[in-house]
């Protein structure tokens, strides 16, 4: 009995063509290491291979970065396109965890907490030692030689711990009694960028009350209403920024 004719399929065309498609795959990925994906994208005209290139390039810095960094994925992004300086970037990742650290600290409560004897300087050139109760977010009690008071915050300019030597800012020239500034936007302009890179960069700062006194050292931390002015031999002053009225980098 004869057998039946068999016929054997002819291959379409486009099979052919995902047939030769696939053979530039294999062979994109054989001579230049590429991934699977990215060879496909060069086979279907959707990217050149330089596009791809560059790609898995900046991929490898942005996981550089992230993994040596600690930074969002975004912002790695953005440095390894050139769209961000990686210093810059880095000094506003130190900002934030600096403020996220210090912006809420609170001198006063501290020191009521710690039971630490106070010297604090207060507008009308008065200078008061004592201990710190009682602190709510406008007032505070200080107990001193002068007897209990209530005092807002805003008669505070400066203070250390009694224990620190010397006196701050009596031998400063042109001082004259000033009542604080009530109103935020009439108080002088100072950014928490700008105290920090000050911080950051370890630089002598100068600063002047609203009654003269006149201090230097270095930003030791940057709160929302103070901040830390550190001096030599470790010791350190608490100045309240509404009382600032000026202040400059030297």
């Amino acid at each position: 009995m004869k057998g039946r004719a068999t016929s054997k399929k002819t291959p379409s065309p486009q099979d052919l063509t995902r047939a030769a498609q696939i053979q530039k795959v294999e062979a994109l990925v054989r001579d230049t290491g590429i991934p699977v994906p990215w060879a496909w994208s060069v086979v279907r005209g959707q990217l050149s291979l330089n596009e791809v290139l560059l790609r898995m390039s900046q991929q490898d810095k942005i996981s550089s970065i992230v993994s040596r960094h600690g930074v969002e994925k975004a912002l790695a992004a953005q440095v390894a396109k050139g769209q961000l300086d990686l210093e810059l970037m880095l000094r506003r990742k130190r900002e934030k965890e600096h403020l996220a650290l210090h912006l809420k600290r609170d001198p006063l409560a501290l020191a009521a907490e710690n039971g630490t004897t106070m010297r604090l300087y207060l507008h009308g050139l008065q200078q008061r030692d004592g201990t710190v109760s009682a602190v709510d977010a406008f007032e505070f009690d200080l107990s001193s030689a002068e007897g209990p008071q209530r005092l807002h915050k805003l008669q505070v300019k400066l203070m250390h711990p009694a224990s620190m030597k010397g006196t701050v800012g009596e031998s400063s020239q042109g001082r004259s009694a000033a009542e604080p500034i009530i109103r935020p936007q009439e108080r002088f302009a100072l950014s928490n960028r700008r105290l920090f890179e000050a911080h950051d960069a370890g630089r002598t700062c100068r600063l002047e009350t609203l009654e003269g006194d006149e201090l230097r050292g270095m930003v030791t931390w940057v709160g929302r209403y103070e901040l830390g002015l550190g001096q030599k031999g470790g010791a350190e002053i608490v100045v309240m920024r509404h009382a600032i009225r000026q202040f400059e980098e030297v």
